[in-house]
């Protein structure tokens, strides 16, 4: 087995649990170096990805959200982990593309209480889209595509402005549905 493989697979599942990132930065090189490897390496970062999930899923059922029963939080905030919990496939999917840090999502699902399985489906489809699309995005860009991104500072941001769109479509919902 390629130990690229293996790195890409440890780096992601690291960073769904605790760790700041740090995946993309190993598989974009490694896809510019071996464009031909690309489907393993987006296979293992999306495995990798969906492993770390699970275990930061059982980490907030179990570990982060009796602490966060204790804490003086407004009633919202239960509220909100109990709608992530009821809507657990699309939720998980959209949460496994946006550029929310994921282990975010699993510890929010996994304080919410609702089942694995939806949350298992909902994660591989995601994390699978995501790195595949990034994946395809630098095999078919290449070299120049990085150094295109790189200068230009306004795609991040794009970005902040598509969270704050999902984030604000996300609360219209919820209070919605109340």
């Amino acid at each position: 087995m390629n130990h690229a493989v293996v790195a890409v697979w440890v780096l992601a599942a690291a960073e769904a649990v605790f760790w700041p990132g740090g995946e993309l930065l190993l598989l974009v090189p490694l896809i510019l170096l071996t464009p031909g490897m690309w489907p393993r390496y987006a296979a293992s970062a999306a495995l990798g990805s969906v492993s770390g999930g699970v275990v930061a899923c059982l980490l907030g059922r179990y570990g982060i959200f009796p602490w966060i029963r204790r804490m003086p939080l407004p009633p919202w905030t239960l509220r909100l982990l109990g709608a992530g919990a009821r809507h657990a496939l699309p939720a998980t999917v959209v949460g496994s593309l946006l550029p929310v840090p994921y282990k975010v999502i699993a510890w929010g699902y996994g304080a919410g209480g609702g089942p694995v399985g939806p949350f298992l489906l909902g994660s591989v489809l995601g994390r699978s889209l995501r790195y595949g699309l990034v994946a395809l995005v630098v095999v078919r860009g290449g070299p120049g595509l990085i150094r295109a991104a790189a200068l230009r500072p306004h795609w991040l941001l794009i970005g902040a402005g598509a969270l704050a769109l999902a984030l604000l479509l996300g609360l219209w919902r919820l209070r919605a549905s109340r």
